[in-house]
This record gives structure tokens, sequence and C-alpha cells, in this order.
């Protein structure tokens, strides 16, 4: 989102974030036309990015499925008769907090709300800020911390593009800089579904027949778009891609119609008259019309018609209007659907095509398209690049928007190139897992790019990399110069993933005497203006104090001429190279919180903390280089240097037995590890004694014997050079300063010409010193910091060579430090590498640890216009390991139960027990008109058989369907007659079972009670039957005890009939129902009266 205009790489650039503060107030322009920056999808059939969409739609393809087991069981609901993890691709974190950005996200249903809300009881504590329909755009705001107009749209269908409406608005008036705009449409329960079905806005085979002959509603989709707005000259300046171009949009309602779902065609001509009015468009310069279009038999034809009265009606017939519908392809998205035609128009302007219809036959029979010249596919040459999209609510809210294809050789504007030989690239994710797969997608993306691309694409791509995405917890820099060594290192696994920590305190160590070498560091000249500025004035400082040699010439000179390592050019080489570093690091905005060096190099340190300007560091060393090469040519003074893998006790024990010379130990390195200096005889007879016992013992390739009793002798000549040492100008410098004389923190103040002396001919208390910076003691002991808050939380080596890794290393072993406190470690060089790539490669090592590294500067050190933005990049993976979902056990039942509802019986409650089930039902008699005929004395009597059937159903679903041959009942008791009234309406019924027992300690199997209950508002809860019943199953030829007992049964179900049969002694012939008077003088005993839907047996005795 974060576009950086000219100077981007020197300070971050919002929008018009210098016009916030009120200065003034923005120029409102109503015709303002707003770029579309950023496209997000999350689409059905896969369509989760742009192009997989444009795949699709392209192909006429459908993304038409069955719904989803695991969202809810669709048959269960078939009767006859977490929406805010959108992504937003383009915005950076960091660089979007407090701009004034707007959030419009439209709506529609709220089916997760509305499953916590099944069960109260239930709700998780955070159930109103996780649900709240406002949430869905205050969420966005407070995560990215954006402080434009927030707002949540619900008109229904047309909320997405109402919400665009409302942003594009916004972005005229100066109420924001930029917009996110979003529609969102998730299923998850079934009840919005049975509720547009009781309308009639469904389509019965689920799919969208879009100006068909064959529509009869619409097929619900789901899926989230998300689109970044700006104004299009901020976009074009700050350099983000620019997908199209808003130039109107407008709003109205239908007003009264014949009913408030029925829309009004003569309304949505008049707002899209409006819209390209306002706009001072053309309507007859529009190619393409992406329509509402939803596949009903109302809406399309009112809809086409107003199309045709606006766009064609005067129209040539050699152009005619193209139009289209997204919703054949991926359903209807409802709160999301208006931008999803927005994007499928944005694609259409793009590629210059225009896909095909899914599911379109013929023409409606009401739509004549022919003579309104209306085609429903390559973009006409002639025709403009502008759409048209329409998207309607409900409730009669009609949205409308016109877009323009971008040009964009109109507006580009040159970037320069720095011909920079290596870039930093960044990649970051939120999880370990996401980072493997987004380097595999980041391989394969690089692969498809043609070769004759690669020259700009790096440029762009580390742009994009780092300065457009927001950078995660997981990350990797790799320093790299072309294509093929980024494929390498993405599919070689040479990659260091680290977990940021969010490091914001460095500690900048630098390196002494004996780590020079030949060019050091000089190829970051040719790359940096930074460095080669900083070498050019240390030149200069020396020049002017009457150096004979040129410090850049110098130090370019190959090994065989080099004079690095002569002391009267290693001292100013080494801090001039320093000098340059820390120069370099600070226009990447990397400042050390505390510094501290080894032997020389405390006077880059001391520059480092504003205790030393460069002149006077570049003198100081300048001044002991000369000093110190008085002593090298002197036969007398025979003295030299030694490395020791000992500790300081140990050392002193061998010392102490010397008898051909003076040791000391010159500087402190590590626990065990010090430095030896002397005279060279000394050297020698140490060397004998350490040879048979495997100390690690190197001679250093020095002439002169540092931090020994030999400075000595040029220790007042030093100091007389120092007297007229230029102070530092005043400075509010915070940095810390541990010193290697001390080893404890000194005040800058205490850096004098006497201080430099010392410096010089002290020993090195490097192991104190550095653990001092990092622990953060003071010369009192006591700590800087909190707690075990350590001072420092990385440490950087600023010279020629990583030099003192290894003596780092063994000084954070110490048990002083936590075994939680090891602190990241980096080197700015590296002897017999790419200085370019060293340099990169601890500034890469920089931003995975997390400290805010500025790669724009790193990437592009020359000022000017952004490189393009790549906004096809692989996304971020998505993280699916852990579930945010809470519902509770009476939902889940409800939303997965495994039976439908049953016309007599009902459904199986919410709150279900297997031990004892109950259903709910409702008699309703529009749904069951049979029950009208079913009447005794004049009303309407729910019959008897009904309620044993309802038994005989609880008994099919809680037994094996499969396995039951029969079911018997017995002990039926039909208490309370269940009367229906037509003026009441429905009855609710519920119907109870539990296993039925012949002792209180004693429960079956087999048999299970039942109970019919009924519930009004009047007469409360009555029962009407009772009885026991149970699911006879068969058994098998070897069963001899199951066998006997069938048998049995069978018996006793014919005695019980022949019984009954006997006590019958009346006939009559039911097929006489054409004289009801003979059938109503039969049963006039039991007062009943039957229509002929309840008299289905031929003959029967009473």
């Amino acid at each position: 989102m974060n576009g950086n205009g000219t100077n981007s790489h020197t300070k971050g650039h919002n929008g018009t974030n210098g016009e916030a503060n009120g200065a003034h107030k923005p120029k409102i322009d109503p015709n303002m036309p707003i770029a579309i920056t950023g496209i997000s999808t999350r689409f059905p059939g896969g369509a989760d990015t742009p192009e997989a969409l444009w795949r699709m739609i392209s192909k006429g393809k459908s993304a038409w499925t069955k719904v989803p087991e695991d969202r809810f069981a669709l048959d269960a609901f078939y009767h006859p008769d977490p929406d805010r993890n959108g992504a937003v691709t383009g915005i950076s974190i960091d660089q979007a907090s407090g701009t004034k950005t707007s959030v419009h996200i439209g709506v529609f249903n709220k089916d997760y709300a509305d499953i916590m809300c099944r069960d109260p009881e239930t709700g998780p504590l955070y159930q109103a800020t996780g649900n709240g329909q406002s949430i869905l755009s205050n969420r966005i705001s407070y995560f990215f911390n954006l402080k434009g107009p927030s707002v949540t749209v619900d008109t229904a269908c047309s909320s997405s593009l109402v919400g665009l409406h409302l942003a594009v608005q916004g972005l005229r008036m100066g109420e924001a800089e930029q917009a996110i705009v979003g529609g969102t449409n998730l299923i998850f329960s079934p009840d919005i579904m049975v509720a547009m079905s009781l309308l009639g806005f469904l389509s019965p085979d689920g799919r969208s027949y879009a100006f068909d002959h064959r529509a009869k509603g619409y097929a619900r989709g789901e899926g989230i778009a998300t689109l970044v707005l700006k104004p299009l000259d901020k976009a074009v300046r700050d350099g983000d891609p620019i997908r199209a171009v808003i130039r109107g949009t407008g709003v109205n309602s239908d007003g009264r119609t014949a009913g408030i779902t029925l829309p009004n065609g003569d309304a949505q001509a008049e707002l899209i008259r409006e819209v390209y009015a306002n706009a001072g468009l053309d309507p007859a310069e529009t190619g393409y019309f992406e329509a509402h279009g939803t596949g009903t038999q109302a809406g399309d034809p009112m809809e086409a018609g107003a199309i045709h009265r606006v766009f064609t009606a005067d129209r040539q017939r050699s152009s005619p209007l193209y139009l289209g519908s997204i919703k054949t392809n991926i359903g209807h998205l409802e709160g999301a659907s208006g931008l999803a035609g927005v994007v499928k128009a944005v694609l259409c302007l793009e590629k210059g095509q225009i896909p095909p219809n899914m599911n379109f036959e013929k023409p409606n029979e009401r739509l004549d398209l022919e003579a309104w010249n209306i085609k429903l596919t390559q973009w006409p040459a002639d025709v403009p690049r502008r759409a048209s999209v329409n998207s309607f609510g409900y409730g009669g809210t009609n949205a409308h928007v016109v877009l323009d294809g971008y040009d964009e050789t109109q507006h580009e504007m040159k970037t320069i190139d720095t011909d920079i030989d290596r870039r930093v690239f960044v990649v970051s994710a939120g999880h370990q897992e996401a980072a493997s797969s987004l380097f595999a997608h980041m391989a394969s993306y690089l692969r498809d790019i043609p070769a004759e691309k690669h020259a700009r694409l790096l440029q762009q791509l580390a742009y994009t990399l780092s300065q457009r995405r927001s950078q995660l917890s997981y990350r990797m820099a790799i320093s790299a110069s072309s294509v093929d060594e980024l494929i390498d290192t993405f599919e070689n696994g040479k990659l260091s993933l680290v977990k940021s920590q969010r490091v914001s305190r460095l500690g900048l160590v630098f390196t002494g005497q004996g780590a020079q070498t030949a060019q050091m560091g000089v190829g970051l000249m040719h790359q940096y203006g930074v460095f080669a500025d900083s070498l050019n004035r240390a030149g200069a400082t020396l020049k002017n104090i009457g150096c004979t040699w040129d410090l850049v010439e110098e130090l370019s000179k190959d090994a065989e001429t080099s004079l690095v390592n002569e002391p009267l050019y290693s001292q100013p080489l080494c801090t001039a190279v320093q000098i340059a570093l820390v120069d370099l690091l600070r226009s990447w905005d990397v400042q050390p919180t505390a510094v501290t060096g080894h032997s020389s190099g405390e006077i880059a340190a001391a520059y480092a903390a504003g205790a030393l300007s460069q002149e006077a560091a570049m003198i100081a060393a300048y001044c002991r280089g000369v000093a110190s090469s008085k002593l090298a040519p002197d036969s007398s003074v025979n003295g030299s240097m030694a490395a020791a893998g000992l500790s300081p006790y140990e050392a002193q024990g061998y010392l102490d037995k010397l008898t051909s010379g003076k040791l000391v130990i010159a500087c402190y390195n590590a626990p065990y590890n010090v430095t030896l200096s002397g005279d060279a005889p000394a050297l020698d007879e140490l060397e004998s004694l350490l040879q048979d016992t495997g100390v690690f013992f190197r001679r250093l390739k020095v002439p002169v014997a540092y931090h020994s009793h030999h400075m000595q002798q040029i220790a007042d000549v030093y100091r007389k050079s120092l007297e007229s040492l230029p102070k530092p100008a005043a400075s509010d410098s915070d940095v810390q300063f541990y010193s290697s004389v001390t080893g404890t923190l000194t005040p800058i103040s205490e850096l004098n010409a006497e201080y430099w002396v010392r410096n010089m001919t002290s020993p090195v208390q490097f192991t104190s010193s550095l653990k001092s910076m990092c622990l953060g003691l003071k010369p009192d002991g006591k700590r800087l910091t909190r707690g075990n808050k350590m001072n420092v939380q990385m440490l950087v080596e600023v010279g020629p060579h990583s030099a003192l890794a290894g003596p780092i290393k063994s000084i954070l072993k110490d048990p002083s430090f936590s075994s939680k406190a090891q602190l990241p470690y980096t080197s700015c060089l590296v002897r017999k590498e790419d200085p370019l790539s060293t340099v990169q490669k601890a500034a890469g090592e920089l931003f995975m640890n997390g400290y805010a590294v500025n790669l724009a500067r790193i990437n592009e050190p020359i000022d000017g216009p952004c490189p393009r933005v790549l906004p096809d990049l692989p996304p971020y993976p998505w993280n699916h390991s852990q579930r945010y979902w809470h519902e509770s056990r009476i939902s889940k039942n409800y939303r997965l139960r495994d039976q439908p509802r049953k016309d007599l019986i009902g459904a199986p409650v919410s709150d279900w027990n297997p031990t004892e089930p109950r259903w709910r039902g409702f008699i309703r008699l529009s749904e069951l008109p049979w029950i009208k005929d079913h009447k005794v004395e004049g009303k309407i009597l729910y019959p008897a058989a009904g309620m044993i059937t309802m038994a005989v159903e609880a008994m099919r679903q809680l037994a094996d369907a499969d396995q039951v041959t029969e079911f018997e009942l017995r002990d039926i008791q039909i208490g309370k007659a269940i009367m229906i009234s037509e003026e009441d309406g429905d009855l609710e019924t519920m119907f109870t079972a539990r296993p039925w027992g012949t002792s209180a300690v004693e429960s079956s199997n087999h048999w299970w009670e039942f109970r019919l209950f009924t519930v009004s508002e009047n007469e409360g809860w009555s029962e009407h039957c009772r009885g026991c019943i149970a699911a006879v199953k068969g058994y098998s030829s070897g069963d001899l005890g199951g066998a006997k007992e069938t048998k049995l049964r069978a018996e006793t179900s014919h005695n019980l009939v022949a019984q009954h049969e006997e006590a019958c002694d009346d006939a009559v012939n039911t097929r006489q129902h054409l004289q009801p008077w003979k059938r109503q003088e039969a049963t006039s005993r039991v007062r009943q009266r039957y229509s002929p839907r309840h008299s289905r047996t031929h003959a029967s005795q009473v």
C-alpha cells in the first residue's frame, strides 16, 4: 500500500501523510480518478488470486459444488416445500500504521454469529468483539492502526459496491489518503439458505442461469474480495501497481415497488445515467457491462431493460454492448458480490478479453437481446476499455461503478538504474512451515520469468519484497546478483531462517590491528556513494596534515604492492575504512546503543559514539601510525607479538618463568585467549615452553610490540602530536562507550589525548569491555537495564575482517550470561570475500533478527522514482495449524444433524440426548392439507394413525433400519385428542422416547416408551399419546432361539387379528363412497366424518 515517493529511500511516505496535521483542507474534486492499486480474492473453485480467477472464468469453468459436509448437513435441511481473515495484499503493516486509511467492508449474512447465539449459555468471552458487524471493518483499522473512517455496510447484496462508493467519496473529499474496500460472504449455517428458499430467491438446482430461459433463482456462493484504492495521481507518484481507474460511482434506492424485494428498472436506469453524467462520460463509449445478473425471472429482464435504455437505445449495431455476470461462474457472493463483479471487470480491462457466460443456452423469453443490441467476447479494437458494474440489494439499494482500463505507458515514471551489482532480497512468513512453502513458490515464480526481463526484475523484486510487503516474524535475507542465484538459494535449501526478536539495541565492536588486508572494503566505493565520500574526506584530512601518500590510492593497491601491513599505513587505513562503514551503516538507519573497540579499533568506536569527529579520528590514527613506524626500523628495539590459547592466570605463570627477556599480556581477548607482547627473544623462549603442551600459539605478523613496555618509547611523541586534536562539535549522542583500556563504561568527555596514549601503551581489556557492554554494567558493577535484560541485543563487528568472532563467542559463554542470552553476531567485512556481499549479508542478518534496517537505501542508494511493484508475487501462505472456531454442542448438533425434518415427527432436537431422544415438529395445514379432511363433529382431528406413525419413524431413526423386519407396538394410550384450528396456524409438537424397563433397575434395549406432546400459547403443554414400541430385527437360520421367538411373535399377531375380526359384525363396502349417507350410517356409532382421502379400504367390519 505504502508508496515511497521520489525520496522513498530516505524517509517513509504514505499518500498525503504530510497533510494529515490539518495544515490546510484538501481540495475536494468530485471527479478525481481513483486507482485500484491492490486486489485480493478468496473465491470458490480455487480462485484464491485474481490470476486464478481469470484462468477459471476465461475457460468458461464453474466453481459449483455440493455444500461441503463440514458446513452443514444439506440433506437434513431439505424439505420439499471467521469473515475477516481476508488477506489485504500490497499493504505493509509498518508503513500503513497511523495513516488516514479508510476501511469499508460489505457484509450480508452473519452465520458464525448466529452459530454462537444458538446456545447463549456457552458464548465465549470475546463474542461481542469477535462477531459484531461493525467489527468487520473496525478490526482491520485496529490491527493495522488505520486512522481513516471505518465502516461496515449492509445493504444486502449491494453491500460491497456501496462500500466502494463510500470509499471513493471519502478519498475525493479528503477524508482519507487511501482506502481498503472489502466484501465477505461465508456460509456456515443453513438458516439463511432456508429463509431465502422460502422467499423463492434460490435456484432449485443450485446454479445461476443469468439472462437464460432456465432462470429460476440464484446459486449462493462464498468468498472474500478486497480492493485497495488511492487517488490516481498519488498512486502514480508512489509507484503503486494500478489495476484500473474508477471514474464514477453512485447509489440510489428503488423506492416503493410492488413488493420490497421486487426491483425497479427505472431506478436502475436513472442511477446509471446519473453516474455517467456526473463523471462527464458517454455511455456509448462503454464496451462491457458486468451485470448484477443473478438469474431470477423478475430481476434479469428488469436489469437488461434498464441497461438497454441507457446504453443501446441509440447505439450502432456494429458496436454492441457486451453483457456478462460472474455469478454464473462462482455463484452469488451476496455481501461480496459487488466487488466480485468489479474484480472480473478489472481483469477484462487488463486482458482485453471478455470471457463467456456460463450456463447460457438461449435468452430469457422476456429479454429481446437482439433488438436491444446487447451481446452475451476479444475486446473490440475500436471500443474504449471502459466497463460498468451493477450491484443491487434485495431491499432496493442499487449501486453502480464505472471503470477505465489503465495505460501504464502514459504515466510511467522512469526509474534510475543504480547499476548496483547485488541487492538484498527479503522473505518473511508468520511461521516456519509457511516460510518453506513460500521459498518453493518464489523459486517457481522466478523460473517462469523470461531471461530478457531479469535485469529489471531484480530491482523490482527487491523493492517489492522489502518495501511493499509486511515483514513477519520468520525471516530470511539473501544477497544476490542474479535471478539464477536466487533460484538456487531458494531451491537448494541454502537458507538461514531466523525467528525475529525485534532487535532495537545494537552493540558495535571495532576490530583492532592485525586484521587489515589489501583492498579491504574498496569494492564498496563503486556501489555506495556514502562509503566513497567518507574515504575521500578521510584522505583529504590526511593531506591537510601533511601526509605524503594518497589514502584511496593506497587502499586500492593489490596485495603485491600494498603497504597495508606497515604501521604508517595500517593505522589510518583501518580507521578510515571503519569510519566509512559507520557512515554506510548510518545511511541504512543503523545506530548503535553501545560501542567498544579492540586496541586501535577504539578510535573508530569513539567516532561512532560522537566522541571524535572524522577529522579528529583520522589525525589520532595517522599520528599513532607515524609514532609506531619509528619503532619498526629501530634494531635496538626487537619486539614481537603472539596469540596464545591460555587464560590470563595460566599465561602469567609461563611469563614468570622467562629468563631471556620481558613479555606482558597485551590483550585480554577472551577467557582462554590472550595476546602476548614484548621482547622477541622472550617470545622465542615461550614458544619452546609451549611446544609440547598442545596449547595454541601463533606469532603475529607485526613489526612492533604493541601494548608493551616498548610503546613507552614513543608515548611522549604520540602525546605531543595529539595536543591540537580537534574537539568534536557539541553532541547529544547517547551512545555508550565501553573502554577496552579500563574495561568499563567510560564517559566520552574522558576521551582526551592522554586517553589515546593509554590506549596505545596499556593492555587491551577486551574481555571486560565486551562483557560490560553486553550486560550494561556501570563502573560500580550495577546494571543499566532492569532484571536480566541484555543491554544490547545483537553484535556487529566493524572492521576489515571478522577477527573477533571467536573471542566474542568465547566471552558469551561466561556463566554471567544466561543460557538464553546468546547474542546474534555478524561482521561487515570478511577477508577474501566480496565486500558488497558481506556488508549486505550483515544488513540481512540485522533484518532477520528484527532490526529496522533501511532496505530501500541498501538496494537503491541513489534517490529517484520508485521501482515498479510486482503485483503477482506469490502471496503469504495461510497458516491452518490452529483452528479459531467456537461452537456449542447444540449448534453443532443442529448444523450437522443426520435426519431431515419429517412431515409428522419433525426433526431431532439440537439438544439431543441419545438415551432420551426427542423430536420437535410442527403440524401445518399448509404442508399437510390431508389433515383437513379428518374431522370429528366438524372439527379437524389429528389422526391416531399419525401418532403411531411418529413412533414408527422414531424407531426407524434409532434402530438400524437395514436390519429391522417389523415394528411391534403395545400399551398404546391415546388421551387428549389433538384438535387443529385453521385460524391458529402452526401447532408445535414434541415426541420423546426412552428405553422401557420392566422394573426400576432393569431396562431393555429392545422396547422404548414414547410420548407425544403439543404446546400452544393458549393451552400450554398437553400429552396426547403414549405407548411402547420395539424394532424387530431378522435372525439368522443358525440362531435357534431367535427363530423360535420370531415364530411365536407371528402366531400371537395372527391370533390377535382373529379376535378382533370376530368382534366386528357389521359389514361396510367402502367402494360405495358415492353414497356418503351409507358410510355415515355405518360409522355413526363413533361419530366420525371422513373425506375420500381417509377412505382407502374396500371393505371392513365394524
